[in-house]
This record gives C-alpha cells, structure tokens and sequence, in this order.
C-alpha cells in the first residue's frame, strides 16, 4: 500500500512538471501575441482616428486654398499648412504620447477649456500637404496627411520595426477621385526627449473634394461653396 502511493507521487510530480515545463514554453509565445493583437487594434483605431483629421483639414482647405497656398488674417501671412494644421492636431491630440527631441510646440489654447494636452507633441508627428487638379470643369483640393503613430506595446514595437520596410520619403498615391485613399506603411524611428528609441508607423490618408466659385461672393475673396 506504501509502495503504491509513493508511486502515485512520483508520477503526479512528473507530470506535474512535464505541465509546467510545456507552459513556460508556450507562454512567452501566447504573450506575444496577445499583446501584438492589442498594438495592432490600437493602430486600427488610430487610422480612424487620421482618416476623419484629414477630412476635417480638408474641409478647412476647401474654403481657404488658392494658387499662392498663403493665407492673410490681419495683417499676418501664414502658408497653408500652418493655418489648417491647428485643427489636425486638435483631432490627433489623444494619439501623441511622447515627444521628439528638439521638436518643441506649444499646446494649443482652446477659449473656455485652457491648453489642450498632447496638441503640441501631435504638431512634431504630422506632415500636412495641399494640391490642386481639375477633371473637366471641375477643381479638385487635395489633402494628404501623414501621422507618425507611436508604437506603445514593448518588444512588439521592435519586431514590428524589423518586420516592416523604413519610411520612404516619397509615398506620393495617385488621385482617387472617390474622395478619399489610404496608405500605411513605413516605420520611423525617432529619438525622445529622453534620449530613448521610439518606433513609429505611419500612417497616411487623402482626401479629395471638389468645389466651385460662389457666385454671391466678393471678388478677390478666396470663400467657395463647397461638394463633396
């Protein structure tokens, strides 16, 4: 009776430990890729997110672009980029998280709310261009928007980083005139104002529409009706 029960021991404790042996090896695995699940969903969620800041500065566009790209408020001359992009980093203010070394930007005051967090960190990680086209008697405004979205989850961001190709400089689409086309890719590496590596994927949208003149409006004003 003594001999069995030690026998049952000793067999319950090996398989004990074959157990434990297969999950410390199959966990590390499970780990990841729960945890690349999360960083991809965060990054699902930051396209939307970028997708409708490129539809809000286009509409901002619509009513400000011509030829020149400048825009005077007073007597103050600004390009158009500086004047729309405010409201792509109000939209992208929640995305920013840690900002660039030797990028500083101020945080946008908002009336009645006080600085808005993260808007300055938002305005180092956005590239903002404006273009013009017209198919047949019809004036396209094109805006693209490309945002530098921080990957947060560790280890992951590094495989991420060896697994995707690095940004290239030119990611120019061609014109969609549907309205709207996408394009990911790319992964930056910038350094914190720490001095810490922070990986980066870009993520890029374009948005088209098509205005005409307002017959109502002054001349030499630059307001047009917009269609989109």
């Amino acid at each position: 009776m003594i001999a069995g029960k030690l026998r049952n021991f000793f067999t319950e404790t090996e398989s004990d430990g074959q157990a434990l042996a297969e999950f410390a090896v199959v966990f590390p695995f499970q780990l990841f890729i729960t945890f690349g699940l999360i960083q991809i969903m965060l990054l699902m969620a930051s396209s939307l997110v970028v997708n409708f800041a490129t539809y809000r500065c286009a509409r901002a566009a619509l009513v400000n672009y011509n030829s020149s790209q400048k825009v005077t408020v007073g007597s103050t001359s600004y390009s158009l980029e500086e004047y729309i992009k405010p409201v792509a980093q109000i939209t992208l203010s929640p995305l920013a998280f840690h900002g660039i070394a030797g990028e500083s930007s101020e945080n946008i005051y908002i009336p009645g709310w006080g600085y808005l967090r993260g808007s300055g960190v938002a305005a180092a990680k956005i590239s903002l261009t404006f273009d013009s086209d017209e198919i047949g008697t019809q004036e396209l405004i094109i805006t693209r928007l490309t945002f530098k979205q921080e990957l947060l989850i560790p280890v992951v961001d590094r495989v991420m980083q060896m697994v995707l190709p690095q940004s290239k400089v030119d990611t120019t689409q061609g014109r969609n005139f549907a309205g709207a086309s996408e394009s990911n890719g790319g992964i930056e590496v910038l350094k914190s104002k720490k001095g810490h590596d922070l990986v980066h994927y870009l993520i890029t949208r374009q948005h088209i529409m098509k205005r005409e003149a307002d017959i109502d409006t002054a001349p030499g004003s630059d307001v047009y009706n917009y269609k989109d």
